[in-house]
C-alpha cells in the first residue's frame, strides 16, 4: 500500500475532542501540527513513519518550531486517552487516518486488477492471431502451417474476426460488475455496542440494500455511528434518517437525534457502588466500581445495570482501580 495524495478534512474537525484537547495544550499551533501530521502520514507508505529523536528533529525543522514543545506535542497527542495518533513499536500512526483512507485503496486495487485483465485479454488476442492456421501461396508452392489449438482467455473473441464482438462483451462484464457490486453486510463485523442496540440491525440491512457499500466503507460506517452512539447519538434514528432522505452518505446527527436525558437521582447514585460488565471471554463481572468509570463521555448509559465490554472500554478513567 503506497501513501494517498489527500485526505479528508471534516468541516467541525475542530469539534474533536482530541482537537480540542491540543488546542487547550498548544493554543492554534496545536491544531496546526495535528494537521501537518495527517499530511506527512498520508503521504507516507502504509500512511506510517518511523519515530525516534531524529525524526522529531527533523520534523519539527520542517515544521518551525521547537524541538522540545514538538516532542511535547506528540507525547500528549499519543496518550491512551487522546489516542490522536498510536506509537507502537517505533511505527508512529493514525487509526483514524487509515480508516478514512481504506475506501480509496481497495478503489486503487480494485481499478488496477482491471487494467491487469484488459492487459491479459489484449495478449491472449494477439497470441491467439499468431497461432492460428496459415496457408502462404509462393510461386511454385503452397506451404501449410498446423493448426495450433489456443485456449482462450473468458473474454477473448473466437476468431479474429470479431474483435468489436469481445469489446462489447467485456465492457458488459465491466458494467455488470458496477451494478452487481458485493453486498458486505455479511463479512463486515457489527460492534457489539451497536448490535446490543435494539433494531438497529434491521435499519442496517435496509442501509446496505440501498447503498450495497464496500466492505472498507461499511466497515468505516459503522465505526462512524459508533462514535455518535459514545456521543450520545441513536445511531438507529442516524440510519433510518439516511435512508428515508436518501443520502449517500450517512446523515450528521443532530440534536433531535440524541437518546432521551434520564433522570439519576443523587440518592440513587449514593446507592449504586458496581456495575456489571460482560466479559469478552464470556460471563459478566457484577463488581465494576463505578467511581471508575467516566459518564460524561456517554451520558446515557449511567443508569445501565449492565454495560457491554465496548461500552465500558469507552468509559473506563485511565489508571483506576476498576474492581472491589
Amino acid at each position: 500500500m503506497n501513501g494517498a495524495e489527500w485526505f479528508k478534512h471534516d468541516a467541525d474537525m475542530s469539534a474533536d475532542e482530541k482537537v480540542i484537547y491540543l488546542e487547550s495544550q498548544f493554543g492554534l499551533v496545536g491544531y496546526a501540527l495535528f494537521n501537518k501530521m495527517l499530511e506527512v502520514l498520508s503521504r507516507a507508505s502504509d500512511n506510517r513513519i518511523q519515530w525516534n529523536e531524529f525524526q522529531c528533529g527533523v520534523y519539527a525543522r520542517k515544521f518551525g518550531c521547537e524541538r522540545a514543545m514538538f516532542q511535547s506535542f506528540i507525547e500528549e497527542a499519543t496518550r491512551p486517552e487522546v489516542a490522536a495518533f498510536l506509537l507502537q513499536d517505533g511505527w508512529l500512526f493514525s487509526n483514524g487516518l487509515i480508516k478514512r483512507l481504506a475506501p480509496m485503496y481497495e478503489k486503487r486495487a480494485r481499478n488496477a486488477e482491471k487494467v491487469r485483465k484488459y492487459r491479459q485479454s489484449k495478449k491472449g488476442k494477439a497470441q491467439s492471431n499468431e497461432m492460428q492456421s496459415n496457408e502462404v501461396q509462393t510461386d511454385d508452392v503452397t506451404v501449410t502451417y498446423d493448426l495450433v489449438p489456443v485456449t482462450h482467455p473468458a473474454h477473448a473473441p473466437n476468431d479474429t474476426t470479431t474483435n468489436e464482438q469481445s469489446r462489447e462483451e467485456y465492457s458488459r462484464e465491466e458494467q455488470s460488475r458496477k451494478t452487481h457490486p458485493p453486498t458486505p453486510a455479511n463479512v463486515v463485523e457489527m460492534p457489539e455496542a451497536l448490535k446490543a442496540l435494539k433494531g438497529f440491525a434491521q435499519e442496517w440491512e435496509k442501509w446496505e440494500k440501498a447503498r450495497k457499500s464496500s466492505v472498507g466503507a461499511a466497515r468505516a460506517q459503522l465505526e462512524t455511528l459508533l462514535e455518535h452512539f459514545a456521543n450520545g447519538y441513536d445511531p438507529r434514528k442516524i440510519v433510518k434518517f439516511s435512508v428515508e432522505a436518501d443520502f449517500r452518505a450517512l446523515a450528521r446527527p443532530t440534536d433531535d437525534m440524541k437518546f432521551p436525558a434520564r433522570a439519576f437521582s443523587q440518592s440513587n447514585q449514593q446507592q449504586r457502588h458496581y456495575v456489571a460488565v460482560e466479559m469478552p471471554q464470556g460471563g459478566v463481572n457484577p463488581t465494576i466500581r463505578l467511581d471508575s468509570l467516566d459518564f460524561s463521555r456517554a451520558e446515557h448509559l449511567r443508569d445501565k445495570a449492565l454495560l457491554t465490554y465496548d461500552e465500558y472500554q469507552l468509559l473506563k478513567k485511565t489508571n483506576a482501580p476498576n474492581t472491589a
